[in-house]
């Protein structure tokens, strides 16, 4: 379970890092350093997190959210 976090979590980093050299001035091996510190760091956080025996997350407003997209005015993706 561990290594599919990361696999996701480096996924998700490695877009966006890639995704802010396009956005803004910033060079490949700094968002190399900045994917290495942020794995180093997160990699903890997904071991304490598998850890956890009493969780739960809810948030209605997402839902609520998504309802509203059907009926708005324009639309961000072709759907």
């Amino acid at each position: 379970m561990q290594q599919a976090a990361l696999a996701f979590v480096y996924q998700t980093l490695s877009a966006l890092t890639a995704a802010s050299m396009k956005l803004i001035r910033i060079g490949q091996n700094a968002c190399q350093q900045i994917l290495r510190k942020a794995l180093e760091a997160i990699s903890e956080k997904i071991e304490d997190s598998l850890n956890l025996t009493n969780y739960g997350w809810f948030n209605p407003l997402i839902e609520i959210s998504s309802l509203r997209h059907a009926k708005s005015h324009a639309r961000l993706f072709i759907s």
